[in-house]
């Protein structure tokens, strides 16, 4: 989604469609950093103009080594930081009071840049942004204890970014209940790349194709039809399988697509629950109460956000202690 199939107008409207979410669940006078590159810089004003109180700053991520480009080689990314509300923000720069030297010029290497380092962050992440450039952009507005919201987590990059700030606050892999299960794709990059101690700070965490088949209730895994073959001689032996689809449901009969299929073969249970943005407040509510969340994020909603004020109570007289659920994109949910 947004990779270059929108128009303009529907790119700023799934922009504004985030941003209103995000002010949503958080906190009055918080700072939201939003990283974009200068060919949409139009969109995202266009879309922060209308929710946030205050444009806060433009700061300029300068990579060190420049990139490709027709008339000049590009060498930057914009962070655009805005402020959620009235309430006064965490500022721990002051100045130097506190012995941060920050500008508004960020200077990490890009991932473009042969350095110590490089192949382990392009293996976690598509858009590579340094575990550094984000670790310090937390410790400039953020206190101890305190929550930071990433609603576009993804790989096992952000589970570098705990260690790196030291906020207890941030779930942390562990053997419990925070679970890394590498794919098979990630674990041929990390082979290619030599990049091994990518995960090193994961090995006691990590769980294996095995020990998901051993006990399939205990897990909730984000699918992907890439993962298919790999988990396959595992997942069609598992009788209590069921795999929760909450994208639109087109996309099942669209070529190349297998899920269907698939789970026909093999007698998985396919529920569709389309919660990508088109799921109504009652809909939702439903499925809160029916996991017995306590706290419910809703992403890229297409209602006014206020209905969603009805989920999040619906979901509080649940028992499950901290839980956040994100409605959208797939979920592998075994039947307990």
């Amino acid at each position: 989604m947004a990779s270059g199939e929108m128009s303009s107008s529907e790119f700023t409207g799934f922009l504004g469609q985030i941003m209103t979410n995000l002010c949503q669940f958080s906190t009055d006078g918080s700072l939201h950093y939003h990283c974009m590159d200068w060919r949409h810089a139009r969109e995202l004003l266009e879309a922060a103009s209308g929710v946030y109180s205050e444009f806060k700053a433009l700061c300029v991520w300068n990579k060190t080594n420049a990139g490709m480009g027709s008339l000049y080689r590009s060498e930057h990314e914009l962070v655009h930081v805005y402020k959620h509300g009235t309430a006064p923000h965490v500022n721990n720069v002051q100045l130097g009071r506190h012995g941060r030297y920050r500008t508004n010029v960020w200077d990490y290497p890009g991932v473009n840049t042969f350095r110590a380092g490089r192949m382990d962050e392009l293996s976690l992440h598509p858009t590579v942004k340094p575990v550094a450039l984000v670790a310090d952009a937390i410790r400039d507005c953020t206190k101890r204890g305190a929550l930071v919201l990433d609603p576009f987590v993804g790989s096992a990059y952000l589970a570098h970014i705990p260690k790196a700030v030291a906020l207890p606050s941030l779930p942390k892999p562990n053997k419990e209940s925070f679970r890394v299960y590498v794919p098979r794709a990630q674990r041929r990059r990390i082979l290619a790349t030599l990049s091994f101690e990518t995960l090193q700070p994961f090995r006691h965490a990590r769980v294996f194709a095995e020990e998901i088949a051993a006990d399939p209730s205990r897990f909730v895994l984000l699918f992907r039809d890439s993962m298919i073959e790999e988990l396959d001689p595992i997942l069609r032996q598992a009788d209590r399988t069921t795999l929760l689809y909450s994208l639109w449901p087109g996309y099942l009969d669209q070529p190349g697509s297998r899920l269907r299929a698939w789970c026909a073969d093999n007698g998985i249970p396919l529920s569709q629950c389309h919660t990508s943005g088109h799921a109504d407040p009652h809909t939702l509510s439903r499925l809160a109460r029916s996991l017995n969340a306590r706290h419910v994020i809703p992403i890229h909603a297409g209602s006014p956000l206020g209905q969603f004020r009805a989920i999040q109570a619906a979901a509080i007289c649940g028992s499950t202690p901290a839980m956040s659920i994100s409605l959208s994109g797939l979920r592998m949910r075994s039947r307990r």
